[in-house]
């Protein structure tokens, strides 16, 4: 599915954040959802989410902060600023997604690789009506943080193992 004269949805994850500035991963995770915006589409909506997991302030307002005061984004975001788990994220993340729905809007979710295919995974065991609406985010391009990559894909490969691990121990229950 194309974005062009569509309605974007753009869901951007956080990370925790201990202080009031963004720290390196949300200052990416914001410019990659600010990219993943088409200029074609009709709309586009940002979701910020990520509530207060490693500090005072909730990591969606940190992200939403720093895409207007320091990026100069001007369009339209929602904060989701509850949840603590990347589960959270998405189940807190569909109410907002429903409400702004059209027959013509596409989703994506934007983090880091891996985070952002473990996130694309729950939404399909929570609703695959809407995971058949996304198309890829902007949070990935070749040679981009050379030195951070080979780590955040160890890291996404352990995370996604244990997330088959997860899904196989839920297939079994029911």
């Amino acid at each position: 599915m194309r974005t062009a004269g569509s309605d974007q949805i753009i869901v951007v994850l956080g990370y925790a954040n201990r202080g009031q500035r963004p720290n390196g991963i949300n200052r990416f995770r914001v410019r990659a959802g600010l990219r993943s915006i088409d200029p074609r589409a009709r709309s586009s909506l940002l979701i910020f989410c990520g509530g207060a997991v490693a500090g005072r302030t909730s990591e969606g307002l940190i992200l939403e902060r720093f895409a207007r005061d320091e990026l100069g984004f001007t369009g339209r975001t929602v904060l989701e600023g509850q949840s603590t788990t990347t589960w959270e994220n998405i189940a807190n993340a569909i109410p907002i997604i429903d409400r702004e729905l059209t027959p013509a809007t596409t989703i994506s979710i934007v983090s880091n690789s891996h985070h952002a295919e473990k996130a694309r995974d729950h939404l399909w065991q929570m609703r695959p009506d809407l995971a058949r609406r996304l198309v890829r985010g902007g949070d990935y391009r070749f040679g981009e943080h050379p030195l951070v990559k080979p780590i955040a894909a160890v890291r996404g490969l352990l995370a996604l193992r244990a997330l088959d691990r997860e899904d196989a121990k839920h297939a079994a229950g029911h």
